[in-house]
């Protein structure tokens, strides 16, 4: 017995060796493709625990605009204001005028900038309640915005989420847009079909549920007439997205894949239980040398905002080949 649990430690700790092996050829293969990495062996590290968990164990979690859509792609929030009222779109260009520059500050500490943010974001929904919103206008905005070129995928966002959901491993996507946006852009903008689940025979209840998940500022429209008549809470914003609101901060992870495209992202697997490890990626979409030592010092894996999501694919195929 004694020599049976010594092979199968020694087979435990070859397979262990074997993926830091892999984890550390593909860090060296992202270095070698212009990513920033400040701490390689950190970060190989982590990627070996990825890929020892496997799968099952692993949480995708990642941020949408500009992160799975592009750089200089529309918000979902302007995927909205393009089919309201130019009353509105004036308001949000001037809101966005004032607050963007805010947001993007690296040097303000984020106990004056998130009030600044909440107050944004409030008089934004405030503003968009006062317009008669319907879901159907929220579809059309999104084709619209996608049949103009304004609102698009980052290259290879489409094929990594139906991998994901082929798979089945568990993702996030948490979003300080707008969920009904989101859910439209998963089927407009990524092909990615509404998810049908079989339904027990004797509850009529669904028997899976979409690996794929959601977790965003959802719209909430008057149940008889149609229109938009506020949104739920808590708000999300851009630094405060974390597992605190997600399943109100009791949903268990064990490995997360972070990737996001602003500092707040950084946080996104923090306040869950039972996280292990999380290796964080971050797009640089507005280069500059304080933008990238605050960004290498947030995340493991900084690619240039410019880029697709080969690395992040590189990584979820080797977790999943396990």
């Amino acid at each position: 017995a004694q020599l049976s649990k010594q092979r199968a430690q020694q087979r435990c700790q070859a397979a262990m060796a074997a993926h830091i092996d892999a984890a550390a050829a593909l860090v060296q293969q992202f270095t070698s493709a212009g990513c920033i990495i400040a701490d390689p062996q950190a970060a190989a590290a982590k990627l070996g625990a990825l890929i020892q968990g496997g799968p099952s164990n692993l949480t995708v979690i990642a941020d949408f605009d500009r992160t799975l859509t592009g750089a200089k792609s529309a918000s979902a929030h302007q995927v909205v204001a393009g089919v309201l009222s130019e009353p509105f779109r004036d308001v949000e260009r001037r809101l966005f005028a004032h607050y963007y520059p805010i947001e993007q500050n690296l040097n303000m500490p984020l106990s004056e900038k998130i009030p600044l943010m909440e107050e944004w974001y409030r008089a934004n929904h405030l503003t968009m309640v006062q317009e008669y919103v319907s879901r159907d206008m929220i579809a059309d905005g999104v084709r619209k915005a996608r049949d103009s070129g304004a609102f698009f995928a980052r290259d290879g966002a489409a094929d990594l989420l139906a991998l994901l959901r082929q798979r089945e491993v568990a993702t996030q996507i948490l979003s300080a847009g707008l969920k009904d946006v989101v859910e439209e852009a998963l089927i407009e903008l990524f092909n990615l079909p509404k998810w049908e689940s079989p339904t027990d025979v004797n509850t009529g209840e669904p028997t899976s549920r979409d690996p794929i998940r959601v977790i965003s500022n959802g719209m909430k429209f008057h149940p008889k007439a149609g229109w938009l008549e506020g949104f739920t809470e808590p708000l999300i914003h851009m630094y405060n997205k974390s597992q605190s609101v997600v399943d109100e901060g009791k949903g268990v992870l064990v490995n997360a894949l972070v990737i996001g495209d602003g500092l707040g992202d950084a946080n996104m697997s923090e306040g869950g239980a039972s996280l292990d490890c999380a290796l964080k990626i971050g797009y640089l979409n507005d280069p500059s040398d304080d933008g990238k030592a605050k960004y290498a010092a947030a995340f493991d894996i900084v690619v240039d905002g410019t880029q697709g999501l080969a690395p992040v694919r590189a990584i979820v195929d080797r977790v999943i080949s396990r």
